[in-house]
């Protein structure tokens, strides 16, 4: 069965040129130059150092010696906060950089948590962002529901435990805000109603045939790919989100 991710459905959402790109034909960013701008990259670079950090601070390291390893003096920064404030309420079991997959439709749905933490009342999704908090309702992003849905579905494998929708909960710390913490609740309505909206987002992806680029020009100015796409556009500020999940290795639909 082939997986899918929750990067290959929001970038099918946002330009289905992009999904072609980057999860049909696995296209990478770099070539052709188009990771261009020291900003782009530094932010990039900052959000991969930060994740490393977490999960060696999590995985036993000593704060002292993982602050020691850290050369940038805002990657440094943003990891002492988190020493301070990032594990606050959560559960002391927990599982580091953790994978799990569940069967949905016909398709193979994945997720790689940052951390999962569970006692005997909860199961905790904890995702480290280091780029700007999103407008949107994150309820609603196609990450919540990914994460949450693999979660209820399969989070015993890892944890040994079976978790209620209404046990589990997702928290984002958006490592630059004042309040870094946005924890979000689940409920069995909302699991049906994800599943249900997961279905269809599957059902329509396999049945594309047509790939057209979107018509949003603000998207285009800071999509990785647009050196490729559409040149005569000029590239926005931007400074991309780390994610260190299944999706950074291009897991996406085959061409079956």
């Amino acid at each position: 069965m082939n997986m899918i991710s929750q990067s290959a459905m929001r970038d099918f959402l946002t330009c289905r040129y992009l999904y072609l790109l980057k999860h049909r034909r696995g296209l990478e960013p770099a070539v052709g130059g188009v990771v261009e701008g020291s900003n782009r990259q530094l932010a990039a670079r900052r959000g991969q150092q930060f994740h490393r950090a977490v999960q060696q601070y999590l995985s036993g390291l000593a704060s002292d010696s993982v602050r020691s390893m850290i050369k940038d003096d805002t990657v440094r920064a943003w990891f002492e906060k988190f020493v301070k404030y990032g594990m606050s309420g959560i559960p002391d079991r927990r599982s580091v950089e953790t994978w799990a997959t569940a069967p949905l439709a016909d398709r193979v749905l994945i997720a790689r948590y940052d951390l999962l933490a569970w006692d005997s009342e909860r199961l905790v999704i904890c995702d480290w962002k280091t780029g700007s908090r999103p407008i949107e309702d994150p309820d609603t992003q196609i990450q919540t529901m990914v994460y949450r849905y693999v979660a209820a579905c399969s989070g015993q494998a890892v944890t040994g435990t079976a978790y209620l929708p209404e046990q589990i909960e997702i928290r984002y710390w958006y490592v630059r805000d004042d309040d870094p913490a946005n924890q979000i609740a689940y409920s069995q309505q909302q699991f049906k109603r994800d599943e249900v909206r997961l279905r269809e987002l599957i059902a329509e992806i396999a049945a594309c045939n047509a790939f057209p680029k979107t018509d949003d020009v603000d998207v285009c100015k800071t999509c990785l790919f647009r050196a490729v796409c559409r040149p005569e556009i000029p590239s926005g500020t931007w400074e991309p989100e780390f994610e260190h999940t299944p999706e950074s290795m291009s897991i996406g639909w085959g061409e079956s």
